[in-house]
């Protein structure tokens, strides 16, 4: 038998796991699914640059839906199938759902490695091969990147060339009259 923590950690990775295969199942065979399911069941068809998968490219509300679907599909499975323990079962099930949506984040990241693995794996054959110094390449590529940033942040906010002056003080109050001067000014006017 398994801690309560170990159960909850082991099914939000397996919930995380799932929504990533969702999404990459999605990314590879949703969109023409879709469209299959969409011109059956309207009247007018799916245009045909329309790239969309049943979570590829789609809102943050539909994408919500499908994890609390999922999730919830998810943790009545896991309820049946192992042994019923009430407060793990809660905390999975509350977890569940973010764990799903976590995978539906990280989908489009795996799916971008995916497709780039070639290139990358092409770029760096051809830097072992020519000894080309990965090292340098990449502190010479930083720097430029440094160097871009602060000449865009120059255009939002340029720094001054003239050194910024202080506003001028206000010119100081004379001394207000005491009671006694008052007095005086007074008698000396009126009598």
């Amino acid at each position: 038998m398994t801690s309560i923590p170990e159960y909850f950690i082991f099914w939000s990775l397996v919930f995380c796991a799932s929504g990533i295969l969702a999404y990459i199942l999605d990314f590879w065979g949703g969109q023409g699914i879709r469209k299959w399911w969409y011109d059956m069941t309207h009247k007018d068809p799916l245009l045909e640059t329309e790239t969309q998968g049943f979570l590829h490219r789609r809102s943050f509300r539909t994408r919500l839906r499908t994890a609390v679907l999922m999730g919830v599909i998810g943790s009545i499975i896991v309820s049946v199938k192992t042994e019923f323990r009430p407060i793990a079962e809660l905390f999975l099930w509350i977890a569940c759902i973010p764990a799903v949506f976590a995978g539906f984040w990280l989908g489009p990241f795996i799916c971008r490695l995916w497709q780039n693995r070639e290139k990358a794996i092409h770029a760096l054959e051809e830097a072992e091969k020519h000894g080309i110094d990965i090292k340098g390449s990449m502190r010479t590529a930083f720097h430029h990147v440094g160097e871009g940033l602060h000449t865009a942040l120059e255009h939002v906010h340029p720094t001054p060339t003239e050194p910024i002056k202080s506003p001028p003080s206000p010119e100081p109050k004379p001394n207000e009259p005491t009671k006694e001067e008052l007095r005086a000014m007074m008698n000396k006017y009126t009598g």
